[in-house]
Formats: structure tokens, sequence, C-alpha cells
């Protein structure tokens, strides 16, 4: 590995958390438009997604302070450097706050909640053990704010898209290349040493 690349564990975890994001929002999207079985099971398996990322966004964090990310370039501007890292704070506070607020709205809902199928999500006690006219009040602020914070997740995530793309393809500063996976790079540097 590169001095300058992240971690594989760091890797795998934004690529395996990337790859969970576009497929809740697809689903999020579309779970209404079902019935029957089928609708609880799309809404079952958006929630159960959601608890993973959060769990994936809770390792990622310990990780990080294990293994912490590379250095920007010192070339870069300090305003770039400050937007970047305050992008990047962005998106980890949204991939906490979304599932955190589905989480919420699991535990103030009446319907049952399976993770993946098999086993009840565990619910957020101070919230579940509500009345259920306060149990009501509290899911409608939850589902407001799960979809505000969806809408601005988004935002974000095409802001961090188009900056990679720009670091990829315009400055080739190799930025965009320190989180892509390095396949058969120590057959690479075996090949290169004899």
């Amino acid at each position: 590995m590169d001095r300058d690349d992240y971690t594989s564990g760091a890797k795998s975890l934004h690529w395996l958390i990337a790859f969970l994001i576009f497929v809740l929002f697809p689903l999020g999207w579309l779970m209404g438009d079902f019935s029957g079985a089928q609708k609880a099971q799309a809404y079952n398996l958006h929630k159960s997604l959601g608890i993973i990322v959060l769990t994936l966004m809770a390792l990622r964090i310990v990780w990080r302070g294990l293994y912490p990310a590379p250095a920007l370039p010192s070339r870069m501007p300090p305003l770039e450097r400050k937007g970047a890292m305050l992008g990047h704070l962005a998106l980890y506070a949204l991939l906490f706050a979304l599932p955190l607020t589905g989480w919420a709205m699991i535990s103030t809902s009446s319907r049952p909640s399976l993770l993946f199928g098999y086993m009840d999500i565990p619910l957020i006690p101070w919230l579940s053990d509500l009345s259920t006219d306060t149990k009501k009040s509290y899911h409608e602020i939850f589902e407001g704010a799960h979809g505000l914070l969806a809408n601005v997740l988004l935002f974000f995530i095409a802001a961090h898209l188009a900056a990679a793309l720009r670091h990829a393809i315009l400055l080739k500063d190799g930025v965009f290349s320190r989180m892509l996976p390095r396949f058969g790079r120590s057959g690479e540097a075996l090949i290169a040493r004899r």
C-alpha cells in the first residue's frame, strides 16, 4: 500500500457503505409503491440495511481513530483543505443522523420491524416506552427529519462525487486514487523488485 493511500479496511468500509447507500435510496423511494407482504418486506429490508449502515459507520469511526486518513497534498489551497474537511465531517454526521432518525422511527412505530426478517430490531428504550399519543407525535417529527436528512445527504454525496471526479479528471493529483482498491499491488511490487 502506498503511504498516501487509505488503509484497505478504510477502503472496504467506504465502498461497502457507499454501496448500501446506493441501494437504500432507490428502495426508500420505491418501497411505498409495493403492497401487502412485499411492502412489509421492502420496509424491513430498508430498516435492516439502515441499521447495518449505522453499525458500519460506528466501525468506521473506530477504524479512523486507529488509522488516521492520509494527509491531503501540500499544494492543495487552505480553503480547499477546509472544504474537504468540512465536507467529510458533514458526510459522517449525516451517515449517523439518517440511520439514527430511522431507528427512532422504528422505536416510535406500532409496526414490528425485523432485522432481515429474522429477529426484532432492538428499540431505543426511552422512545419505545412513551405513551401511544406521544410516540405518534415523535414519529412524525423523526419521519420529517429522516426525509430532510436524506435530501441533504444526497446533496453532499453529489458534492463529494463532483470533488472526487475533479481530482481524478482535472487535477490528476492522486487524491481520488487513494480510496480505490489496489488489486494485485503486491504482485506488481514483487515483479518490480526483480
